[in-house]
């Protein structure tokens, strides 16, 4: 902002000392001189140069005052205007640091839901790992105790013939046929067992083959890191993991 121009001041200025001078020509005129007179204007000359005076004073005194008027206004101006830049200033850093902010939590949010999935992933691997370890574990205490069965009914079957035998020494054929029987019988129901027991661990096997490929299924691959991290994808993976559960139920 400029100051304002001091032209109409010193223009006011000129025109209060013309008038003086006119007035004070005016009474210093030759006319005048001659009549021998003091002429009015002559008399009214040092009045006129004391309002001239005191007009240039108040004049000065004016322009100074619209001077400091205007440059105080100026600096009012300037601060406002460094006020203006302050805020626009702060707002733009502001905003600067709330993208950062923004940009910062989204980063994280992203890892955590990549962190999830794989604790996910992790979980599964070591699930399916545990219940084919159990369910291995489970076969094999069922085929131990059905050897120890398969064992004890024979070694039962051998002593009851021994005994029978003993019994029917003196050559009771009757006797004989019965305890032939009851071999075959006994021999036939573990023929039946180890049949039951195979039959067995082979459900047993194919169950666990069955849940590890459901939860192999389950398991996230990078492609499906951020699928599964939505609450669609643990839907989803749930309702896979029931369905697995049930058709392994149905088939036992």
């Amino acid at each position: 902002m400029k100051l304002l121009s001091k032209q109409p001041f010193s223009n006011m200025l000129d025109k209060v000392v013309k008038t003086a001078a006119n007035l004070t020509g005016s009474a210093r005129s030759p006319a005048a001189a001659k009549d021998g007179k003091q002429p009015a204007a002559e008399k009214r000359a040092p009045k006129a140069r004391e309002a001239v005076s005191n007009a240039t004073k108040t004049a000065q005194k004016t322009v100074s005052a619209a001077q400091e008027s205007v440059k105080k206004d100026l600096e009012k101006v300037r601060s406002a205007v460094d006020k203006v830049k302050n805020q626009a200033k702060a707002e733009v850093e502001k905003l600067r640091a709330d993208s950062h902010k923004v940009t910062s939590k989204t980063r994280k949010r992203v890892k955590d839901a990549e962190d999830q999935v794989k604790k996910l992933g992790d979980d599964a691997k070591k699930t399916a790992q545990k219940v084919t370890a159990e369910v291995k574990s489970e076969a094999q205490k069922l085929q131990t105790q059905t050897r120890a069965q398969v064992k004890k009914l024979q070694a039962d079957a051998k002593k009851t013939a021994q005994d029978t035998a003993t019994k029917v020494k003196a050559g009771v054929k009757a006797e004989t046929e019965k305890v032939q029987a009851r071999v075959k019988q006994a021999e036939t129901q573990v023929k039946k067992i180890q049949s039951s027991a195979k039959k067995t661990a082979r459900k047993m096997e194919k169950r666990a083959a069955e849940m590890a490929a459901a939860v192999q299924a389950i398991t996230p691959t990078p492609l499906s890191r951020a699928f599964l991290a939505t609450s669609r994808g643990r839907k989803l993976a749930a309702e896979r993991a029931a369905e697995a559960e049930a058709q392994n139920a149905g088939n036992a």
